[in-house]
């Protein structure tokens, strides 16, 4: 969703929408194993600063399948992400190289006509995605013998022996 800045009146402006699961697939391209299973809903808060910049702070949430990084099962997982955003116009008086504090981590620029609150929404849902997604920590994986889901159980007896030192367990120690 874009949003021209002359929509935004001086006391600020609040937007909400939702985004189908269909359009949510591309934002997801990076991240394998994700799938869109819900819309996603946002409520974002524009306000105009000193200046010419913008805060844009909000709320999104929807549902992804995720697939488990240990036993390959679909698993929903629920994201509902607060964020906040300080546009700035780039000719606002930033010239050269400028160090930042750690409050002004979350700043970006626009061109100073439009917002694209769709690019901020993919940012922060691929933000709120877990590194390596485990459907829980307890997960053992997958046999490496017969493949089976080893939190469920497998006759075949690799579970014993997957273990690489696992033959160090009969070594018997003089002390």
């Amino acid at each position: 969703m874009r949003l021209s800045l002359n929509d935004i009146p001086s006391s600020g402006r609040v937007v909400s929408f939702q985004v189908a699961p269909e359009a949510l697939e591309g934002a997801l391209s990076g991240c394998e194993g994700a799938k869109p299973q819900s819309e996603l809903f946002a409520e974002v808060e524009i306000s105009r600063t000193a200046g010419r910049g913008l805060v844009v702070k909000g709320r999104m949430g929807t549902t992804l399948t995720l697939t488990c990084a240990r036993c390959l099962e679909s698993h929903p997982y629920r994201v509902d992400r607060e964020f906040q955003y300080h546009l700035v116009h780039p000719e606002a008086g930033l010239e050269g190289e400028v160090e930042l504090k750690e409050d002004e981590l979350d700043v970006a620029f626009f061109d100073g006509r439009v917002i694209d609150l769709g690019f901020a929404m993919t940012q922060e849902l691929n933000l709120a995605l877990p590194y390596r997604f485990l459907c829980s920590e307890g997960c053992k994986g997958l046999c490496p013998r017969c493949g089976k889901d080893l939190s469920r159980g497998c006759e075949c007896g690799a579970e014993e022996s997957s273990a690489p030192l696992s033959s160090l367990k009969s070594l018997v120690l003089n002390r």
